[in-house]
Parts: structure tokens; C-alpha cells; sequence
């Protein structure tokens, strides 16, 4: 990849590219982009997600800067940098490329089609990772205010129960998109 271009999705390229936009929380980015979304049936979790990689992808190569930190991660805020306003940026697009008779538009397509799925799908195991930590954290917590108030055992084992399946759930995806990655 060119050092002066980032994938980033096209919706989230949109809102940031707009000269107003400067200056915000992962919460009002996640909400421009949930309103320009051009992906049917987005949730608000899934987009927060997108959001979030993309930010952490844009800080990674100093396109981003944290401009003030709380101890709630929700009310960081972010601002472009001038390198950001400098660079073109290589807006992430679905797949979708006309069948030509050409073996060499193939074979170059193909490479980087393969490269965007990859990205794509370590993108997708970055996600369920830090969902698999959050459900884990939220089981140990349950475990933690039973020992400390064991009259909430009925409403706590309920919850925890509910928490443990989700953990077992986003295990079963993040194993099996750590396969996929690994025979491609």
C-alpha cells in the first residue's frame, strides 16, 4: 500500500472529509456515519465498531490525534491532522469489479481483492476479540458482586448465565475466523 494512502470505509471517508467535522467523539463520528451508512440493516453496536477500528487505524498513521482523554473512552476526543488534510485517501469500497478478458487486470485485482478480504476479515476478529474481553470482564464482575452480596444470587446467576453463553458464542467466531485467516 502507497504510504500516502489509508483504506478507510467510504461513508466514514465522507463524514471526515467534510471541513466542519473536526473535533469529536467516537460516539458523534459513529453517529454521522450511522445516518450516511449505505450498509442495509447497520446496528448502531456494528457501526460503533467500524467506527472504532478506523479511528484507532487513522491514529496508527497519524492521520488522528487524541485531543483530550477522560477516564470514560466515550468522551475522548479526536481531530485531524494536518498530514490527514495533506494526504489522499483510498476510500474502501465493496468488492465489485467487471469480468474483462484481461489476465493481467485479473491477476492485479485478484491480489489486492485478497488483500482487502484479509484486512477485512482481521478487522471482524479485532472486533469479536475486544466483544470476547468485555463479556469476559462482565462475567468476572457478576462473579465478584455475588461474593459480595450473595442475597443477589437469583438476579446475578441469571445475568452471568446469559453473559457466559455470549462469551462462548464470540469464542466459537473469533476461532473460527482465526482458521479462515490462517489458510489464507
Amino acid at each position: 500500500m502507497n504510504q500516502s494512502q489509508i483504506k478507510i470505509d467510504v461513508d466514514i471517508a465522507d463524514v471526515l472529509c467534510d471541513p466542519g467535522f473536526d473535533r469529536f467523539t467516537v460516539t458523534e463520528l459513529r453517529n454521522a456515519y450511522w445516518e450516511k451508512s449505505s450498509v442495509l440493516n447497520l446496528s448502531k453496536i456494528e457501526a460503533r465498531r467500524t467506527v472504532y477500528r478506523q479511528i484507532l487505524r487513522l491514529l496508527k498513521h497519524g492521520l488522528l490525534e487524541k485531543i483530550s482523554s477522560s477516564e470514560n473512552c466515550r468522551e475522548h476526543r479526536y481531530q485531524k491532522t494536518e498530514h490527514f488534510r495533506e494526504l489522499a485517501i483510498e476510500k474502501k469500497v465493496p468488492l465489485s469489479v467487471n469480468v474483462t478478458d484481461s489476465q493481467d487486470y485479473a491477476e492485479s485485482t485478484s491480489s489486492s481483492a485478497n488483500d482487502s478480504l484479509k484486512q477485512q476479515l482481521l478487522d471482524r476478529l479485532q472486533g469479536y476479540r475486544v466483544d470476547l474481553l468485555t463479556s469476559l470482564g462482565e462475567s468476572e464482575e457478576y462473579e465478584a458482586l455475588y461474593e459480595a452480596f450473595p442475597e443477589l444470587k437469583s438476579e446475578l446467576q441469571s445475568r452471568y448465565d446469559s453473559v457466559r453463553d455470549q462469551s462462548s458464542k464470540i469464542l466459537g467466531k473469533v476461532k473460527a475466523l482465526e482458521a479462515l485467516i490462517a489458510v489464507s
